[in-house]
C-alpha cells in the first residue's frame, strides 16, 4: 500500500504556530483519497476542544451480586435488554 502525505492551502505558512492558528480558526481538514475514490474516500475537520493533557479514570462499577436464580431478576434483565415487551406484528 503506498502512502503520500501532503500539505496543502497553507499558502506559505508552516509554522508550527501557523498551523496551530489554523486549527483555532476551524480552517484545517483531513482528507484521505484512495485509488477508488481519488476525490476522497473520508474527511474529518479539525476543531478546538476544550480538554486537559492528563487523564482521570472514571470510579470503579459496584461490586457484581450473582442473582441470577432470582425470578425477578432474570425478568428485570429481560426487560432492560428488549427496552420491554412489544405487542406482535399483525400480519394482515
Amino acid at each position: 500500500m503506498a502512502v503520500t502525505f501532503g500539505i496543502s492551502s497553507l499558502q506559505g505558512r508552516s509554522r508550527q504556530a501557523d498551523l496551530v492558528q489554523i486549527v483555532k480558526q476551524g480552517k484545517s481538514y483531513l482528507n484521505v483519497h484512495t485509488v477508488n475514490n481519488p476525490g476522497g474516500e473520508i474527511n474529518g475537520h479539525f476543531t478546538l476542544a476544550n480538554g486537559a493533557s492528563s487523564f482521570t479514570p472514571p470510579p470503579r462499577p459496584p461490586t457484581w451480586t450473582d442473582d441470577h436464580a432470582n425470578s425477578n431478576s432474570v425478568a428485570r434483565f429481560l426487560q432492560q435488554a428488549t427496552f420491554g415487551p412489544r405487542r406482535p406484528i399483525s400480519k394482515q
